[in-house]
């Protein structure tokens, strides 16, 4: 049966109908590679609504139309040293799966009001998945939305229901608008759910703009965001001693017009914490002397180790906020990169906001600012603005616009501002409504230098949205497995 299937796949090339949905599925990622056509994002949901409505879609229309988002997964594996046929073999299996899957879903489930839900339901679960499942989200998988990580007013629905809700509302408005066109049927319907949605959407963005949420007083930080591919630096030395002094000095003549309140150094080791207070005094106390000179608070990374136990346990990747007064504060991180850190470090379990006379601060380390709990919970623990420092140089400009869409998403949904200081882009500025105030691009360097509000404030999707992510979920499983009940036993 399988064997019939790949024929199938591969006999329905000779059908031009298959070209509209690969080039659909092209359309669907193509912004990620060229930001300025990222507006196809939302034609390609179309055709694929289109198609819905005129009862065209089957699995291999969907297989061929996932296929270009897979090979971005397969390009993600290469990144990590997987054989390029590998990758690809990978790549063309997860499509299988998730076309099985997006199809069973839109043509096997007989539910009311099927053709007005079930599509929006099946992009739900794509990302959703992909996001959740522990084999999966160690990669870089790049966000359906991270195509769209510009148009903020869309994406601030998210501040009330997520991500994933964010998703499943803009296929729903795009299939209720194709809807309206074909449907005349059922016009009513998709009429009141359009305006509903953008009902939904303009109070998201009343309510995210507006100081509803904002909970005491808002004070002014000028906080600066450091950019420099200094691995790539020419001279570099090789001893690990000899390097650290070299990226020390590289980001610090970076800085020598720069007046800011907090600066934020990229994801780049400055030296060794030694946490028995034994040895490597001297990486703690030049920072401290660049915040003294700079009457600022520095955000650096430490490669944290003892001198007295050795060993995995005793290894952490961790930030230090030092002040000219000395080392005020520490994070480490919490969300290891899979198949390297993990086997040298631990991670981080502390989710604690840092006081500081500026106010409260949250850090996340790389990964973090990806993960889906870490603003959270340093949100819930009392951050007013996150700093994070990272380094994603090896993922090139084909990803570029996934780092854009987390700092913003977090942004949205836990109204909080975001500074993302990146080793060789992008680094972002963000306030707490996901407007981004600055950013450099990949490959640029510099440092970005700007005021952000922070002030203590509501989330909405921390208190409601995030269970009823969880609800649709379960509904769409529900639906599922009674669809499974019936079709086979």
């Amino acid at each position: 049966m399988n064997k019939i299937i790949e024929f199938k796949r591969l006999n329905s090339l000779k059908n031009r109908q298959t070209y509209g949905f690969i080039l659909a599925g092209i359309a669907l990622i193509l912004g990620l590679l060229l930001n300025h056509l990222s507006f196809l994002f939302y034609f390609s949901i179309g055709y694929l609504a289109w198609k819905n409505h005129r009862n065209e879609v089957d699995e291999i229309g969907l297989y061929y139309y996932i296929l270009p988002y897979t090979i971005i997964i397969g390009f993600s594996l290469w990144n990590y040293g997987v054989a390029q046929f590998v990758a690809l073999i990978i790549a063309v299996l997860i499509a299988i799966m998730f076309s099985t899957l997006m199809n069973g879903l839109i043509n096997k489930l007989d539910i009311k009001l099927g053709n007005v839900f079930l599509l929006p339901m099946a992009f739900f679960i794509l990302n959703y998945i992909f996001d959740k499942l522990p084999a999966i989200n160690i990669l870089e998988v790049p966000s359906l939305l991270a195509v769209i990580h510009n148009h903020t007013p869309v994406l601030r629905m998210a501040t009330i229901f997520g991500m994933y809700g964010t998703i499943f509302l803009i296929v729903l408005f795009i299939n209720s608008i194709v809807g309206i066109l074909v449907d005349k049927e059922n016009i009513g319907i998709y009429k009141k759910v359009t305006i509903s949605i953008i009902i939904l959407m303009l109070l998201s963005n009343i309510i995210l703009t507006s100081n509803l949420l904002v909970v005491g007083e808002s004070r002014s930080i000028t906080v600066a965001a450091v950019q420099g591919d200094v691995v790539s630096a020419e001279g570099r030395p090789r001893v690990m001693k000899e390097i650290f002094d070299f990226d020390f000095n590289y980001y610090k003549n970076m800085l020598e017009n720069v007046d800011a309140d907090i600066i934020v150094f990229p994801q780049v080791p400055l030296g060794i914490y030694d946490i028995e207070n034994i040895v490597d005094h001297k990486y703690r106390e030049r920072l401290i002397n660049l915040a003294k000179e700079k009457e600022a608070i520095i955000v650096s990374l430490l490669i944290e180790s003892s001198s007295v136990h050795g060993g995995k346990h005793h290894r952490f990747i961790s930030s230090y906020l030092i002040s000219p007064e000395g080392v005020i504060g520490k994070s480490s991180k919490r969300n290891l990169n899979f198949f390297t850190q993990r086997i040298i470090f631990s991670k981080s379990e502390d989710y604690s906001a840092i006081s500081t006379d500026y106010g409260e601060f949250g850090i996340a380390i790389a990964d973090d600012i990806r993960d889906l709990n870490t603003v959270r919970l340093l949100k819930k623990n009392g951050a007013q603005i996150i700093l994070s420092t990272s380094n994603d140089d090896n993922f090139g400009v084909t990803f570029s616009s996934n780092y854009n869409i987390y700092p913003i998403m977090n942004a949205i949904k836990y109204n909080i501002p975001v500074v993302v200081a990146n080793q060789d882009g992008t680094s972002m500025l963000v306030d707490r409504t996901g407007k981004v105030i600055d950013q450099l691009a990949v490959k640029e360097k510099g440092v970005l230098v700007d005021e952000i509000d922070i002030q203590h404030s509501i989330s909405i999707y921390s208190i409601f949205g995030r269970h009823l992510e969880l609800i649709l979920m379960l509904v769409i499983v529900y639906l599922i497995a009674k669809g499974i009940k019936k079709y086979y036993f």
